[in-house]
């Protein structure tokens, strides 16, 4: 897996769904964990893309403040690409303690956790189900699959898994089942769904996200992908976000 760390000063997140969206204050960073198998130019395309992450998480037309990655070259690209620096990732890069690249457990003061994960999922034997009837358009299809779900649960997803095992589902908590953003890219042969976690005083804090769901009902309904979040994602104080932008190849 690679990281890529933005340092982003114009920070914006969904509200009403994806209908609108508001800044982010105070100085943050986008984190993208890139798979494995990924090429660079995969990855560049990811970031950079209209319907890509940095579009998704930064205003318009603003510009990373700094690049930092394990991948010497990737960093180089996109800082080229945006005209701005490449940080080490071993440095104090752009103020943000090193422990943020990790997840773990973080007080920043006057600034909230701010995480992004970015992942592939397996797609279930519901999921496979729901896509035969949605693309055939069968009496028995449903509505969309943007319903994103969320665990502390770990156990390995299976394709034959039909609930998201420990499901945060603490009424008024921020950190409950919520419809994502949907991006796509003319042409490609994947979309994405992104939705921002907001973990406020409800919530039962603080709490360590290993994996999510994405489902075809705010409530119930069916699974139809899941994924473990990788790195996991430590919320610890309200205010504290989770980004999740979620790819789906088709």
């Amino acid at each position: 897996m690679t990281t890529v760390v933005l340092g982003n000063h114009h920070a914006i997140h969904s509200t009403n769904n994806g209908d609108s969206v508001e800044p982010l204050k105070g100085k943050q960073a986008t984190v993208v964990n890139i798979p494995a198998d990924d090429s660079i130019g995969d990855a560049f395309t990811t970031i950079t893309g209209p319907q890509g992450v940095w579009a998704n998480h930064a205003k318009d037309g603003a510009k990373p403040a700094w690049v930092a990655s394990d991948s010497p070259g990737l960093a180089a690209l996109l800082a080229e690409h945006y005209g701005t620096e490449v940080h080490d990732l071993a440095d104090n890069a752009g103020g943000i303690p090193l422990p943020f690249l990790a997840a773990t457990t973080l007080a920043i003061p006057l600034l909230a956790l701010s995480l992004t994960r970015l992942s592939l999922f397996l797609k279930t034997n519901a999921g496979n189900d729901f896509q035969a009837a949605q693309m055939a358009g069968a009496a028995s299809a449903t509505a969309v699959a943007k319903w994103v779900a969320l665990t502390a649960n770990t156990t390995a997803p299976a394709a034959g898994d039909t609930t998201l095992t420990g499901e945060i589902t603490t009424a008024g908590g921020g950190l409950i089942r919520k419809a994502g953003t949907y991006a796509h890219t003319t042409g490609a042969a994947s979309y994405t769904i992104t939705t921002v976690f907001t973990a406020n005083g409800t919530d039962a804090l603080p709490v360590t996200i290993g994996k999510r769901g994405i489902f075809d009902a705010a409530s119930a309904g069916n699974m139809v992908f899941e994924t473990l979040v990788s790195p996991t994602a430590t919320l610890s104080a309200s205010g504290d976000q989770l980004t999740l932008t979620d790819t789906i190849s088709m």
